[in-house]
């Protein structure tokens, strides 16, 4: 056996698909530290990155039999993990967070307002109540 240090990517992608999955490993540990950096310039959220790149390499493992040995295996598990930040970002922007929303702090301030009416119309009725008392 060979060793798979020597072996280029897309011979690597050709024993995994051909005899051992195990050898995914070996993938993984050469574009792990890259594509984690290239998620974080993307991302710009450390959890998010680790998620993304995670979830790159099942959809690669998944479909590296659709991989085309011809071309340059970085490009396409590069344009996986950059399809999943596009995807997460998508995401990010149809989340509604409701401590990063106004509207929250908004409704706290209106229901300070209507308490407040109320214990002066609560109030002022005490006084009319009390100054008719006095008449």
């Amino acid at each position: 056996m060979q060793d798979i240090k020597l072996l280029s990517d897309e011979d690597l992608v050709e024993q995994v698909r051909s005899n051992d999955k195990e050898l995914f490993r070996e993938i993984i540990q050469r574009y792990q530290n890259k594509l984690l950096r290239y998620a974080r310039f993307l991302l710009n959220h450390r959890d998010e990155t680790v998620d993304v790149v995670q979830e790159a390499f099942i959809k690669a493992f998944v479909n590296l039999n659709s991989f085309d040995t011809g071309k340059k295996f970085s490009s396409w598990i590069y344009r996986i993990v950059h399809n999943e930040c596009m995807n997460q970002i998508k995401r990010r922007r149809n989340h509604v967070s409701l401590e990063e929303n106004d509207w929250v702090s908004d409704m706290e301030d209106k229901k300070e307002d209507v308490i407040e009416k109320f214990t002066k119309k609560e109030t002022g009725e005490i006084l009319k109540g009390a100054w008719k008392g006095c008449l």
